[in-house]
């Protein structure tokens, strides 16, 4: 009786875990449920927000770098004597710190939306990922 007891229990142990196997195994062939949609979205969004903070920094910093840089530039080119050039010292720098300026708010007001679109975009490619 005792060994029947064991039998009986090894195969009710065997079916559950076949059983558990192939749960896991259809499930990685469906696309992912709301819920890790959901979890996905929370942990990507303030990723891809900081990923394009820095992008608009950088592109921010590098109009700034270009707008001294031409600064000094006509400067020099005044101070040796193309005084041609005069108008360009007093303009070239307003127009630049308005293109850095542009280039600043741009980046800022866009920023949320282009880190949303990639947030959706990671999460539909596991999406992909997960059916393939």
């Amino acid at each position: 009786m005792k060994v029947r007891k064991t039998v009986l229990f090894a195969i009710c142990a065997l079916i559950v875990i076949s059983l558990f196997a192939a749960n896991i195994a259809l499930a990685a062939d469906k696309e992912p449920n709301a819920f890790v949609k959901f979890v996905r979205k929370i942990f990507g969004y303030p990723a891809n927000v900081a990923e394009k903070s820095v992008e608009v920094v950088a592109n921010t910093t590098e109009k700034g770098v270009e707008t001294v840089a031409t600064t000094v530039k006509t400067t020099g080119e005044v101070v040796t004597g193309d005084i041609e050039k005069t108008k360009d010292l007093v303009v070239e720098p307003v127009k630049g710190t308005v293109d850095t300026a542009y280039t600043a708010v741009e980046g800022t007001v866009t920023m949320p939306v282009e880190a949303a679109k990639a947030t959706e975009s990671e999460v539909e490619g596991s999406k992909t990922e997960a059916t393939q």
